[in-house]
């Protein structure tokens, strides 16, 4: 009976546990929830006191607290001004831990700062600057914020960094109250000068950073080094690129090695204020065979224009220019250096963001030896010498002079990329047998004949803008290839029965003017053997064609050069420049001269003939193969 009594009066106990434990959780609950909440306005308001010591007010659009991470803010924002319209930093998220055991153990405040992957943004009286994905593991304590940890992104820039901030402090060690005032200038000139291509190759920016705000205004300093593979900076490819900086509030020291596509850099450089002065670098240049050049210049980040001031030595330049996009699409294509000179370079200056360029000049202290190709063929330029400049988009010669096709070559003149302008060209003694490539001929024909020409005027490869003046000659030449010479033989044996054609050499000289590729020749004579040329006309070398009158004296009646009487012929040139045809003007009549008179009695002498057949319809080829250079292209 006891036993089932006792058994009753449990099993109204046993039911009531469930609602006591119940209870006990929703008043644990609710204690932790006021916890929870006192907790956060503890933190918050501690955090605020601390900052509002130093004349800093935080913002935030939201606030939790979780005891294993801490405070954590949303949007927070750190303001000069009471009214929180200066800002001076903003992050997108931000948990701070606030350890109150280990702060009651050594009496001080303690607070560690944690940030993943937010947005910095950083003000200062000229503007923000945004960085993205941060990524910060700070601890805050006895008046330095330590951070191990800050890493960051701006564009294809990536920064691993560690350091120190050291907070204001009076003289018995407290906190001295006081505004953070943030000068952002020199972060704008690394970020300027850092301007990669954001879709090549990441630039790494590593080592520490401190910053000291005992002193006004505050002091900072930096070991940095930079390195990137495959980057693309101000347009430029690199293969690899290098910085080792030394940096502070005042300026900077450091080096820089390049690597290009061909060629390389190695340069010091220095800064003495980051407000205006520019960054100033010397060193070398390495063309890819190892040749160098010894340079310095100065980069102003804020204009995007570098200078270099001098640069000498035999590296080629040709081939280092053509790294840089700017200057390569002004650089002739067809040009092969074989052996570059030492030269000194002046005031070479590239406009970076325009993508414009000028050189004040270049002058060649030792000869250059280059090739050009030249309608399919190469030409030798041997021992070129001469100041050459490149500015408003055209490259300026000042007495370069040349050995090309065994003579010697001078030129001066202005190219804006077609034409060279107020050109001054003289040719004197080339070899025509090395012309042969142009020509379609055999050099052994033209035997030792040389040629020369003096030009003033604008002059191109297209015709067209051929306008000056100038004159033309050519010496010991075999009469085939001087121009009607050969041909005025051919019609006087036609037309003189038993009139042999005499071997040898001859000669011709002209003077021409030109205007828009047509050449107008006031004079031109040509002699070998027993006959003389002379003539005027014209060569239109844009519709390839030509048209003139010339004149054929054959000295001595029959052939006879000691006889007192010649033989006179007036001629017809005309025709295509690849068909051109010499034939007898008028009736075709040959008359005789005496020499010494200009009187001419036509049809009068034994021998003479009337001219019919094909020599009057047809006339003879002239084939002068020089103006194959002029032919029309496909």
């Amino acid at each position: 009976m006891k036993n089932e009594n006792a058994e009753a009066n449990s099993r109204p106990r046993r039911r009531r546990w469930p609602w006591v434990l119940l209870v006990f959780v929703l008043l644990l609950g609710g204690g932790l929830w006021g916890g929870y909440e006192w907790a956060t306005a503890n933190a918050v308001r501690t955090l605020n006191s601390r900052l509002a010591e130093r004349s800093l007010y935080l913002s935030y659009t939201s606030s939790s607290w979780v005891p294993w991470r801490g405070l954590g803010l949303e949007n927070m924002a750190l303001y000069h001004d009471e009214a929180r319209t200066k800002p001076i930093i903003s992050l997108s998220t931000l948990d701070v831990e606030l350890p109150w055991q280990e702060m009651a153990q050594n009496r001080e405040f303690i607070s560690r700062w944690k940030v993943h992957d937010a947005t910095l943004e950083l003000h200062d009286p000229k503007g923000k600057v945004t960085l993205e994905h941060v990524t910060v593991d700070a601890v805050v304590k006895d008046g330095v914020i330590e951070y191990t940890k800050l890493d960051l992104k701006h564009g294809p820039r990536l920064f691993a960094l560690s350091g120190e901030l050291h907070l204001n402090t009076d003289e018995k060690g407290g906190e001295k109250p006081g505004s953070l005032e943030m000068d952002l200038d020199p972060m704008r000139s690394i970020l300027d000068a850092l301007d990669f291509k954001k879709d090549a190759g990441t630039f790494l920016i590593s080592g520490k950073v401190s910053f000291d705000a005992r002193v006004t205004p505050m002091a900072w300093s930096a070991d940095l080094t930079g390195e990137g593979e495959h980057v693309v900076w101000q347009g430029v490819p690199m293969r690899k690129a290098v910085m080792k900086t030394a940096m502070s509030q005042d300026g900077f020291t450091g080096t820089c090695n390049i690597a290009f596509p061909k060629g390389t850099t190695d340069l010091d450089l220095s800064l003495k204020s980051w407000r205006d002065a520019p960054m100033v670098f010397t060193g070398k240049i390495a063309d890819s065979g190892g040749r160098t050049n010894q340079c310095k210049g100065t980069y102003r980040g804020k204009e995007d224009v570098v200078t270099v001031e001098e640069m000498q030595g035999k590296a080629n330049m040709l081939e280092f220019m053509g790294n840089f996009p700017a200057m390569n699409a002004q650089l002739p294509k067809e040009v092969h250096v074989r052996e570059y000179p030492d030269m000194v370079m002046k005031n070479l200056v590239w406009k970076t963001a325009e993508g414009t360029w000028a050189m004040e000049s270049l002058r060649l202290r030792s000869p250059l030896e280059l090739s050009v190709k030249v309608e399919g063929h190469e030409l030798l330029v041997n021992q070129l010498k001469g100041d050459v400049s490149y500015t408003g988009g055209a490259w300026k010669f000042a007495d370069v002079t040349a050995k090309v096709l065994g003579g010697s070559v001078s030129l001066q003149g202005r190219h804006d990329g077609k034409v060279l302008r107020d050109a001054s060209i003289s040719v004197q003694n080339a070899r025509m047998a090395e012309l042969s490539p142009w020509m379609g001929e055999s050099g052994s024909s033209f035997g030792k004949a040389l040629a020369s020409l003096n030009y003033k005027g604008d002059f191109a490869v297209e015709p067209e803008h051929l306008t000056g003046s100038g004159s033309i000659q050519i010496e010991n030449a075999p009469t085939m290839h001087v121009p009607l010479l050969d041909a005025t033989y051919t019609l006087f044996a036609a037309l003189i029965p038993g009139l042999k054609k005499e071997d040898g050499n001859g000669e011709m000289r002209g003077q021409f003017t030109s205007k828009q590729g047509v050449l107008n020749f006031s004079s031109f004579q040509a002699s070998g053997g027993s006959i003389t040329v002379t003539g005027a006309g014209s060569v239109d070398l844009v519709n390839h064609t030509i048209s003139g009158k010339a004149q054929g004296r054959l000295r001595g009646v029959g052939g006879v050069v000691t006889a007192p009487i010649s033989r006179l012929m007036e001629m017809e040139v005309s025709g295509p420049l690849d068909d051109i045809r010499v034939k007898p003007a008028g009736d075709g009549l040959v008359g005789n001269v005496v020499e010494g008179t200009v009187d001419v009695a036509r049809g009068t002498i034994k021998g003479a003939t009337k001219v019919t057949g094909s020599v009057v319809k047809e006339g003879v080829k002239l084939p002068f193969r020089a103006l194959n250079l002029f032919r029309k292209r496909e």
